[in-house]
């Protein structure tokens, strides 16, 4: 933004290096991308041009789980062919029970998404919290495909992708060693040995 570059040209370019791989696009509740709400003419157009450059999914949040929000934008992105998956944002809270989040879940479900990512943004989620959590969504919503991320910058991500994994876990997210860790995501390596331990396929 600030260097006035094209951003579909980044995209473009990246889909040219990288053409077996398959890309995912995060899309912020009603701002889209950057800082202010856009109607929905504005979203079905900035989602059909993500197809037409190759995007293949879109990962759709709201900070608040206020499924309202981008209940258009799941509608569109399945129309258009995206794989898409919607964010359940963890959080701490007298108000962020099991039960909340399992709500939270059904919400999605019948929204139509693909997939569901529990996704721990600020890396609060503690190894029994992963247990008892992703273990009931998966008891809950057996047939949809079931995401976790977290952060390692609190030092427990080890242990929650452990329970993740033994819980059912689909799909654990990562990041090359180079570019792991911190505010990152767990090293794919970590992830790879943590499957194996537990007698699951990597």
């Amino acid at each position: 933004m600030y260097l006035h570059e094209n951003p579909w040209e980044r995209l473009r370019l990246l889909r040219q290096q990288m053409p077996r791989t398959k890309f995912d696009f995060l899309v912020r509740s009603r701002n889209v991308v950057g800082w202010s709400p856009k109607p929905n003419d504005v979203v079905e157009l900035f989602l059909k041009t993500l197809g037409k450059i190759g995007i293949l999914g879109i990962k759709v949040f709201d900070g608040l789980n206020d499924y309202r929000n981008v209940a258009f934008h799941i509608q569109v992105g399945k129309e258009l062919g995206f794989h898409v998956k919607g964010l359940l944002n963890f959080a701490v809270s007298p108000v962020h029970t099991d039960d909340y989040f399992i709500g939270k879940a059904r919400e999605l479900a019948s929204l139509g998404v693909d997939a569901i990512v529990i996704a721990d943004a600020c890396g609060a989620m503690l190894p029994e919290r992963a247990r008892t959590l992703i273990g009931r969504v998966r008891a809950e919503l057996p047939e949809i495909e079931l995401h976790f991320s977290t952060h390692p910058n609190s030092g427990v991500s080890t242990p929650c992708y452990r329970e993740a994994i033994r819980q059912g876990i689909d799909v654990l997210w990562g990041a090359s060693t180079p570019l792991a860790n911190g505010h990152s995501f767990p090293p794919h390596s970590t992830i790879v040995q943590l499957a194996r331990e537990e007698g699951r396929a990597a």
